[in-house]
């Protein structure tokens, strides 16, 4: 085997990826792995000579893997998917493989019990003791029988998971809704109006034609004044990869996500955990399930009276506006925006014109660059896999430390969503070369059309601020080891701290009127509009955490309760959870958990509820810019220095408390959202 180091590209080179050649590819990098992992037996027992190496390798199938996976979320081509959908049971296998090596585990163990592990730098520490962690969950302690099982759930979990995202996207693509009258469409943007044109002529058809992506079921459900066609995008979104869903059987994921949750309750089991909730938790900030239910019945308790009234003012409204006496859940949304626009003279739809993305993304560079000291560049010329693509370096003191790659808008073959994605972690090879981090930062905004750049709502907006935030966390980090590098080592519930918190300034005046700019006059947000904003900024919170805590509450007890000779009926079961969760009626056709990919393929199993548990986090340490200053340089600095550099090099709990000089409280999230404190 040789020594040679390979230093990939700074950039995946999509144009040179070689759909016929791939899996060879990936089959040697494989056995070189192997061979390196095979070879430990007879080296010394120190981070030089059996880690360094091992981790320059696996930075070697990072890079190489990266471009293939990226596009299987972006343009999921039938030959790209045929090539990931075998790929990826490889490397999943070769993951859990690695993870159950006697001879690294060996190795890894003599590192911390000898001398020199006290010389080691806390990244280094941390990644000896993620790897010892690890090894145990993975089933290293297992018996011969026990341990093959465990590796064959591994891979058919993540044959199961590609299968269920697939039909997902699959699902999406079968539907659509051809209309002639544009009457049907009252209440909807120009904008909206002319791309379901543009879809219409596409096809060959006049008319107008809506595909179901998540900017066209979110404007119809708020914009449209047709109840039928609200009704039919909320069937069509809810029923996605289910039996009554689009395309039907050929696409209904619910024996996948049974046997999924049948294999991970088996698998917790195999290596000593009374089920999958806890073995997720074995590497989460919150620890026990006890704290999770802690977190989701306490704001239960403080949101659904609010959340109670809420609906009731809708409720009334609507009966009054238009006679509605029982509002669907298809018709809520759409009454509260009515209400809203009421209650405080705007909606959404007033804010869209003051924020074309032409006008936001240098705003948004501005803002980042104010808080962080970064300079960004848009490099003119590299490897684009779409025209839409665009890609940043970014600069501190005239250095670059970071590249960033946009993908902004929904097309299709795109999976629905928002996402950050790993393109390069930032590594120190054994040879001293430093690979810089790269990002993927993906959105499905509204496309442009010929004549109109995409406006984006606020929501939109807020949704590049989260992705951004996480991936300042990748780039910022000034951990050099893979294992520790940007979020890589970051409990689950404590990784979208960062994404979170940058959320807040899309609610600041200063940073309103400084990105936005009106599509027709230039004009910025005016301030009366920005606060009747921020006036509204409570309105119906209640009903939106009551609907993050029925996902978060569905996810955790689905795993902690499970049970093989009872197993839930998922639909049944969500119901259930609704019922008990919620205000709000859940619809008969509902069959939300078929398409709920951040649990069944997205990582976030038993683990949902960490959006909740980092948006304490986010809001107790947003307070601090709220005492010193939106742009305060010595915060900031701390915010980078504490957090945002370290990566998964410490827990979660210190980086915070040398943050914030105390532990987190749930104070600030209650404020930020208008929900009162409840009285010690």
């Amino acid at each position: 085997m040789s020594n040679q180091i390979q230093v990939y590209s700074a950039f995946p080179e999509f144009s040179k990826l070689d759909l016929d050649q791939f899996e060879n590819q990936l089959d040697v990098c494989i056995r070189e792995l192997k061979q390196q992992l095979d070879a430990l037996s007879t080296l010394e027992s120190t981070w030089e000579a059996c880690i360094q190496p091992l981790l320059d390798k696996m930075t070697q199938l990072e890079n190489l893997w990266s471009p293939l996976s990226h596009l299987s979320g972006v343009q999921n081509t039938e030959s790209l998917r045929k090539v990931y959908d075998s790929c990826v049971v490889k490397i999943s296998a070769f993951y859990t493989e690695l993870n159950q090596h006697e001879g690294l585990y060996k190795q890894v163990l003599a590192i911390q019990n000898s001398p020199n592990f006290e010389t080691l730098d806390r990244a280094k520490k941390t990644a000896i003791e993620h790897r010892l962690r690890d090894f145990t969950l993975s089933g290293i302690g297992l018996n011969g029988e026990e341990k093959k099982r465990f590796s064959e759930i591994s891979n058919r979990l993540t044959e199961l998971s590609n299968k269920i995202s697939n039909n997902v996207m699959d699902s999406a693509a079968a539907w659509s809704m051809h209309l002639t009258d544009k009457n049907d469409l009252v209440g909807l943007s120009e904008t909206f109006i002319h791309t379901s044109e543009e879809n219409a002529i596409h096809e060959g058809k006049s008319g107008y034609l809506l595909k179901l992506d998540f900017p066209t079921y979110y404007d119809v459900i708020k914009n449209a004044q047709s109840s039928q066609l609200r009704e039919a995008v909320t069937k069509g979104w809810l029923t996605r990869a289910s039996d009554i869903g689009p395309g039907g059987d050929q696409f209904d994921n619910t024996s996948l996500i049974n046997e999924t949750l049948k294999l991970r309750h088996e698998q917790a089991q195999l290596v000593g955990f009374k089920h999958y909730a806890d073995y997720s938790l074995a590497s989460k900030m919150a620890g026990s399930a006890d704290k999770v239910f802690d977190l989701l019945n306490g704001m239960k308790e403080r949101c659904k009276q609010q959340g109670l009234l809420e609906l009731q003012k809708v409720s009334d409204y609507a009966l009054q506006a238009d006679g509605i006496e029982s509002l669907k859940l298809s018709d809520i949304m759409y009454y509260a925006e009515r209400l809203k626009k009421e209650i405080f003279s705007f909606n959404d739809e007033d804010i869209k014109p003051y924020l074309p993305i032409t006008q936001v993304l240098p705003g948004f560079f501005r803002v980042i660059e104010k808080l962080f000291s970064i300079q960004f560049e848009e490099v003119e010329s590299f490897d684009q896999y779409h025209p839409d693509i665009k890609l940043l370096s970014l600069k501190r003191d005239g250095k670059i430390f970071a590249y960033c790659y946009l993908d902004l808008y929904a097309r299709e073959q795109k999976r629905s969503g928002a996402w950050m994605d790993v393109a390069r972690s930032r590594v120190r090879l054994a040879d001293g070369h430093l690979q810089l981090p790269v990002a993927y930062l993906v959105c499905n905004f509204s496309k442009p059309t010929a004549t109109k750049p995409s406006l984006l709502s606020h929501n939109d907006l807020t949704t590049l601020f989260h992705e951004f935030g996480h991936t300042l966390h990748h780039m910022l980090t000034e951990q050099d080891c893979l294992d520790v590098s940007g979020i890589m080592g970051v409990a689950w519930d404590a990784v979208e701290l960062p994404s979170q918190l940058l959320e807040n300034w899309c609610w600041e005046k200063e940073v309103l009127q400084d990105i936005s700019a009106h599509v027709d006059t230039g004009e910025p947000l005016p301030e009366q509009l920005i606060e009747k904003m921020v006036q509204a900024k409570h309105f119906n919170t209640g009903l939106m955490y009551l609907r993050q805590l029925v996902f978060s509450t569905f996810d955790f007890k689905l795993h902690a309760e499970y049970d093989p000779q009872n197993p839930h009926d998922i639909t049944a079961f969500y119901d259930q959870i609704v019922q008990e969760m919620d205000v709000r009626e859940n619809p008969e056709y509902n069959r939300m958990p078929h398409s709920f990919t951040h649990i069944f393929a997205g990582g976030y199993a038993a683990g949902y509820y960490s959006y909740l548990w980092a948006e304490v986090l986010s809001a107790d340490a947003y307070s601090l810019f709220e005492e010193e200053g939106i742009f305060n340089q010595s915060t900031s600095a701390a915010l980078v220095t504490h957090i945002l550099s370290k990566g998964g090099s410490e827990d979660v709990e210190v980086l915070f408390e040398r943050f914030r000089g105390r532990e987190p409280s749930i104070d600030a999230l209650l404020r930020h959202n208008g929900i009162g404190v409840k009285a010690a």
